[in-house]
């Protein structure tokens, strides 16, 4: 079940984002052995500010809870759970958060799968969800950054339509670093 954020999933969040972000080190693993441990620090470091930053108040980060009409140019944060038996129990699989940007355009943040339901459809849905708040909401153009070691968030991401607008090679003092890029993509939703 994809539903909007509640408060009470707030601590499953951060740690699965914090948990989802760190288990992508190991796709560089394999083709990158040498980088592996200077990816794990920065990665860490990130993860850290983030959650000290937005993933602090998901609510407030991302308009939750803000549907009037006069609110259209809002975000919103999604989790897809398997549910419990009792409120609060509920699993976090996966997240997606959508936050507004000038110009119409609306960033797709946090995107997050459990490593154990990986490769269920559960991302695509995800993103589907935000694309649809998107439209619904008027924005025109759905934006995304990510790094370029995750594959397989990229394929999923061409594969639903969305282009390579921008790299940019990952801000490190580490020079076995410098391989890694934050790439943006952005598709038009109109």
């Amino acid at each position: 079940e994809i539903r909007t954020f509640a408060a009470e999933d707030a601590r499953s969040v951060r740690a699965l984002i914090r948990g989802g972000l760190m288990s992508n080190v190991e796709l560089v693993e394999e083709t990158h052995p040498a980088i592996v441990e200077s990816l794990r620090r920065e990665l860490e470091q990130y993860v850290d500010a983030a959650c000290a930053a937005d993933l602090a108040d998901i609510a407030s980060a991302y308009d939750v809870g803000f549907a009037s009409s006069e609110d259209a140019l809002k975000g919103g944060f999604w989790v897809a759970v398997r549910s419990g038996h009792t409120p609060g129990e509920d699993r976090v699989l996966a997240t997606a958060g959508v936050r507004a940007q000038p110009e119409r355009v609306a960033e797709l943040l946090r995107m997050s799968v459990d490593p154990s339901v990986r490769g269920r459809g559960i991302a695509k849905k995800m993103v589907a969800c935000a694309e649809q708040h998107a439209r619904g909401r008027g924005f025109t153009t759905m934006r995304l950054s990510t790094l370029s070691i995750f594959s397989p968030a990229i394929r999923l991401y061409e594969q639903m339509g969305y282009v390579l607008v921008d790299s940019t090679p990952l801000p490190s003092e580490k020079k076995d670093l410098g391989m890694i890029a934050i790439v943006t993509y952005a598709k038009h939703l109109t």
